[in-house]
Order: C-alpha cells, then structure tokens, then sequence
C-alpha cells in the first residue's frame, strides 16, 4: 500500500468552511498597513462558491494538492465566527456525521474568535467519531502576505491525512501544535500561536516531522452522537465583596439552565452566608439550576473538596469540571 492510501485509494478528505478571517474578503477588510478596518469587523462574501474557493486555496496553499488526498470543500457558511451559536454548532456536527461514511478524515475552518467554542461543542456530540475531525483556522486573511493561514492549513490537513487510524477525536491545529479540541484556549488576541492547552499536552507538535503523543490519543469507542445543547448557560466569575443576589438574582427565573461558576484557585470563595455566594448556590440549586466549577486559574487541577465553600457546594449538587476549561464547561 502507497503511504497516505485508505484501502488501496487516496484518502478523502472533506474541508468543511463555516467562515471566519480565513476566507475574509482582505482587500475590503483591511487597511493597507495591515490593519482591521475600524468598526468593519471584516467583510465576508455572502454567495462564496465552493469550486471557485477552493481553487482559490489550491492557488495560495499549494501543497495541499501535495499532501496525496483527494480533497472536497464545502462552505457551510461564511460568517463572522462571533455569529456561530449553539444551534449553528449542532448543525454543523449534523453535517459531520452525516459525511462520516463518505469521508477518511475532516478539517474544519472557523474563525478563532469561537473556535474554542466551536471544537468543544463538537468533540462533545461527536464522542466516538473514530476519525480525525481537525479544527483550523486564522489570524489573517489567506490571501494577504504572512498570513498564517497557509501554515495552518496546511498542518491540519496533514494532520488529517497522517492523523486516518489513529486520531479519532475532534483536535484543533493552529501555530505548529494539534490540541485536544475540548482542552483549548485561545491565549492571545493576535499572535499566531494564539492556542493553547493549559491543562493538558499538546496531542502533536509539528516541525520539520510531525511527532504524535500515541499515548494521548483517544482509543476507538462506541459512537454515540448526540445533536441536542442547550444554550442556556452562563458564566459567573466569583469576585471579592460581590453579592452574587444583586448582581445575578435568580437566573432560572430568567431561564438559565447552568452555571459555570468560576471560584480562586484550586476550588475556593467566600463560605460566609453574608458573602452570598453559598446561599445563592443554594437557592439556585433548589430552583433547578446545574452548577459547575471552573478555576479563575488558567493552569492547574481543581480540588474543591479540600476548602469548607468547594465542598459546600459539591454537597449542595455543583460539579467538579476538573480540567475542563471554560469553554468546554
């Protein structure tokens, strides 16, 4: 068997496009020194062609038609990534699964706004997917000088591509690294390593030689899809002297579902009933409302049970999140 082939053929790969700066209109978003035009927030085209787009990134990434896939893109949407919202991350993960059969590997080009987001919500309703689902995308315009999306692409879809048989996890690659898609942050606003993950090893880094972490990566498993998620989910950092009845009253009267709540540490806040922040767990937790702890801290475990106001709330029904991130909680 030749290196790269998938029963004796070329592996395929589909490129799904869901916008982001990647595929932004340069010309028209940004100034001539490079800049974002002010208040743009970039210009996306509306009747974006997969055929035309595609050739357009053959053109400017080469290599792709080097990496021996057969390769088949297309545009899901083309949006500002800050526009992708759970319903769109669901339909996205419809789509996934309903190319599963017809494709060896995916690659999945988003805007790193959301991307995070994104990976998470994927990797969780694709549990089991057994093939490479690679989460890319940029920090400038493909088709403007230096833009990173070159590299970037090009890495994940070789990651896609050498990743057929043993990556079977959504990951994201971006700036030489593939992580764990559910264990990723985006760290910095604009420099191209703009990934990372705090609490878990990169799953490959990518240099002259991609060098995989066979140890890291998921095991084949039973897949089981699931396309529901619920919105209805905020994020409450807990700050010192802030009276989480005045500043939040009660969510579930407003609908929220879950909260992440965001406490010092390795799982600690203010036990005091006149801080507020137990009894407000409390209450919200008698009215229906699932809680889940997160550290304010961007490296390191979470241990609440070892504070009296980690294990009140664990006793009160809150969930240890461990490493997950934010994002991903």
């Amino acid at each position: 068997m030749m290196y790269g082939e998938v029963n004796g053929r070329r592996p395929r790969v589909l490129m799904l496009h869901s916008g982001g700066t990647l595929g932004m209109e340069a010309s028209l978003s940004f100034e001539q020194d490079g800049d974002l035009r002010e208040g743009s927030g970039g210009v996306y085209e509306d009747k974006l062609q997969p055929g035309r787009f595609l050739e357009n990134v053959l053109g400017l990434v080469p290599e792709l038609s080097m990496l021996g896939a057969d390769l088949q893109l297309q545009v899901w949407c083309n949006v500002d990534s800050c526009r992708l919202v759970p319903s769109d991350w669901s339909a996205m993960a419809r789509e996934l699964d309903r190319q599963r059969n017809a494709f060896d590997s995916f690659v999945v080009i988003t805007g790193t706004d959301t991307l995070a987001y994104v990976a998470s919500a994927l990797s969780f309703m694709l549990v089991g997917f057994n093939k490479p689902v690679v989460v890319t995308g940029s920090q400038r315009p493909l088709s403007m000088a230096r833009s990173d999306a070159r590299q970037n692409l090009a890495d994940a879809v070789t990651c896609a591509v050498d990743g057929i048989g043993f990556v079977r996890e959504v990951c994201v690659c971006f700036g030489g690294l593939l992580l764990r898609g559910n264990r990723t942050k985006k760290t910095h606003s604009i420099a191209y390593r703009a990934f990372s993950s705090p609490t878990f090893p990169p799953l490959a880094r990518l240099g002259m030689d991609i060098i995989f972490r066979h140890d890291l990566l998921l095991p084949e498993m039973e897949y089981t899809p699931r396309f529901d998620i619920c919105p209805y989910v905020m994020r409450v950092p807990v700050v010192p002297g802030l009276d989480p009845y005045l500043a939040y009253g009660s969510v579930a009267e407003r609908g929220i579902r879950g909260v992440i709540l965001e406490v010092f540490g390795v799982g600690n806040c203010d036990d005091r009933d006149e801080a507020g922040w137990i009894p407000w767990v409390r209450d919200m937790r008698v009215e229906g409302v699932e809680f889940f702890l997160t550290s304010q801290c961007e490296d390191g475990h979470l241990y609440p049970d070892r504070y009296r106001s980690g294990k009140a709330a664990l006793l009160l029904g809150a969930k240890n999140s461990k490493l997950m991130t934010c994002e991903a909680a």
